[in-house]
């Protein structure tokens, strides 16, 4: 579920502010779970348009074809 991925995005990404040390900078690693967790993110996002893509081509030729 995309949706549930970015609320899970948003949750890991509080819990790294909270992690943060006091001048509020965020170590790399830090940064690199949330960059692999955005390109997941992502990933899902293209294969949710592809499957919109397919709906909406199915929806077509059911009109016309009938």
């Amino acid at each position: 579920m995309v949706i549930g991925d970015w609320v899970n995005f948003l949750i890991t990404n509080y819990k790294l502010r909270k992690r943060c040390s006091p001048e509020g900078s965020i170590t790399n690693y830090e940064l690199r779970i949330t960059n692999y967790e955005l390109r997941i993110t992502n990933y899902e996002l293209r294969t949710t348009n592809y499957e919109l893509r397919i709906t909406n081509y199915q929806s077509w030729l059911f009109t016309n074809n009938n």
